[in-house]
């Protein structure tokens, strides 16, 4: 059975590697960020730019890279205290989107399960109130432009097929002058419909009509129709089978709009510009409380928002300054309703099964374990973790403190921005949500003045570094876009 509820509005089998991060506007004189007990100097970033001189010296990518150490070094302090960072606090947070859409399905099962007819009793009222209709057709084609005489043609060629069908005429027989091809290739079937799916000229007529009842020849844009709902028992097993996927369908769209009223959720009128800044600048809309919907008890704001666009397909991000304000309050009400559904789901006791978060749990510890070897971290805690294997942490107690050991990986978290600042690639991310949650758990900043710091002095030291002006121009095409950490410029 189909779910379409259950995609929590969104496919999220392929999550976007977008920086979720944010940005303060404090910060000493020559600090750019903290992270944790960690400061990167103005001084120090300048000197990345430095040998990094192809980059440009932009505000974006400097706050890119800051944003980037803060990732590194958060990481690389939980891995150096021992951290495996695979709990499963640490796992259901990382991997939420997967989470939230399987909590969502398992919920809208639970919702639906007992709201579709099974034995033959229940299916035998459905029927019988006549809400739901399988209908067959036989369609003779005519076109609203056609001379009148050949749309007399047509539905004389009509009114004689319903004639043999009176006198008796098997239905398979005459449905071989079909000219609706799909319905004709389904012995005139149009499947199980409800009201709304038809154009109206067919559907009054569809909804009239008794079991087993032929209908006169009916005109519509499409042409002349002779329609018939067959008896229930010519049609149970199809009808049987086509009945709870529009059931479901139809429940969906009363579950969704029960959700809105029942938790009066709301998009705010300045929705849309407030989404449209913070997917431009999602550095700068982390922390935002902005509001862009509103529900009984709680808000959804331009951070939840930010949170939210990490985890949609890189198409719809790339949609949304170019989308229409009808589109994006729409979005802010689906994102807001599934972050309901899924409060609604966990109240009602669902959870993945233990099955699924082993799986979840094996993919984040392989996402961690790339970062580790990007970082280099495993080689510089290998001492440390020999001397533990050997016993000899008492022995040697003293040659290695737990500070001296954060500043060993925070040295190579250094030597992997270097790297990457001088390669131009754009490297390892720690993992967004996995990011984020490291954040959430620590003291960290990013500070404009800092970020200008460093930017002026590399410039500085650039121009410094830079040959004399001979007036001869080199040849070779100049090139402004290089890859730096967070992304292709």
């Amino acid at each position: 059975m189909a779910n379409t509820l259950g995609r929590v509005g969104v496919g999220v089998a392929a999550l976007s590697a977008v920086l979720l991060l944010g940005c303060d506007a404090g910060g000493g004189d020559g600090a750019v960020a903290r992270a944790g007990e960690h400061e990167l100097s103005s001084t120090q970033m300048a000197g990345w730019f430095v040998i990094g001189e192809s980059i440009p010296l932009r505000r974006d990518l400097a706050e890119r890279v800051a944003h980037r150490w803060v990732d590194y070094t958060l990481f690389a302090d939980r891995i150096a205290a021992g951290d495996s960072l695979l709990d499963s606090t640490t796992v259901l947070d990382a991997m939420w989107p997967e989470v939230y859409e399987r909590l969502v399905a398992l919920y809208h099962e639970q919702l639906v399960a007992d709201r579709i007819p099974s034995d033959s009793a229940a299916i035998d009222s459905v029927y019988a109130a006549g809400d739901y209709r399988l209908i067959w057709h036989i369609l003779v084609r005519s076109q609203p432009m056609m001379p009148a005489a050949d749309k007399e043609a047509a539905r004389a060629r009509a009114e004689a097929l319903r004639v043999r069908l009176v006198a008796g005429e098997p239905w398979e027989v005459v449905n071989a002058a079909n000219e609706d091809p799909g319905a004709q290739q389904q012995g005139g079937s149009l499947g199980v419909i409800a009201r709304g799916v038809t154009v109206p000229e067919f559907e009054v007529v569809a909804f009239m009509l008794e079991p087993g009842e032929l209908s006169q020849v009916t005109a519509s844009q499409f042409g002349y129709h002779i329609i018939r709902r067959p008896g229930l028992e010519e049609v149970r097993a199809e009808f049987s089978d086509a009945l709870p996927q529009l059931l479901v369908e139809q429940m969906d769209l009363a579950i969704l709009q029960d959700v809105d009223s029942r938790w009066n959720l709301e998009a705010r009128s300045s929705a849309p510009s407030v989404m449209r800044e913070a997917a431009a600048a999602p550095l700068r809309a982390i922390d935002s409380d902005e509001v862009i919907a509103s529900y009984r008890g709680g808000r959804f704001t331009a951070a939840d928002f930010v949170r939210w666009l990490a985890a949609l397909p890189p198409q719809m991000q790339g949609r949304i300054e170019a989308a229409g304000d009808d589109q994006l309050e729409e979005l802010a009400t689906g994102l807001t309703r599934n972050e309901l559904l899924v409060r609604e789901a966990k109240e009602a006791g669902v959870h993945v099964s233990d099955e699924e978060y082993a799986t979840l749990r094996e993919r984040l510890r392989g996402e961690v374990q790339t970062v580790r070897t990007a970082l280099g971290l495993d080689s510089v805690l290998a001492v440390q973790t020999v001397r533990t294997a050997l016993g000899l942490d008492s022995v040697l107690a003293g040659v290695e403190t737990p500070g001296e050991r954060r500043a060993r990986v925070h040295d190579a978290v250094a030597a992997y921005i270097v790297e990457l600042m001088s390669g131009g690639g754009d490297g390892v991310m720690v993992p967004v949500f996995l990011a984020g949650g490291l954040r959430s758990d620590e003291r960290w900043d990013v500070w404009d003045r800092g970020l200008d710091q460093a930017l002026e002095r590399a410039q500085l030291l650039r121009m410094e570094a830079a040959p004399p002006d001979t007036g001869v121009t080199a040849p070779g095409p100049a090139s402004d876009s290089v890859a730096g950490p967070g992304g292709q410029e």
